[in-house]
């Protein structure tokens, strides 16, 4: 071994912005997935929004929650 990396074959090279746009694209699948299995728990429309609103508050109350740390962070 003289020290050089060889590449790996072009299917298995992700840039950044593409290893985002994956990332984004399985997110956004899961995220449907589950608002999908909610909506056939519930008994009716309302229901269903009710249980896709409660699920979003604790997804957004999250996000807070990392942006309060990440700024506490900065300081």
């Amino acid at each position: 071994m003289d020290g050089t990396v060889e590449p790996l074959p072009f299917s298995k090279r992700l840039t950044v912005k593409k290893a985002k746009i994956f990332s984004y694209r399985e997110g956004f699948e899961d995220s449907l997935e589950l608002c999908l299995e909610e909506v056939v728990k519930s008994k009716g429309r309302q229901d269903a929004l009710q249980r896709i609103r409660y699920l979003l508050g604790l997804v957004k109350e999250h996000k807070f929650d990392r942006i309060k740390e990440m700024l506490g962070a900065l300081k």
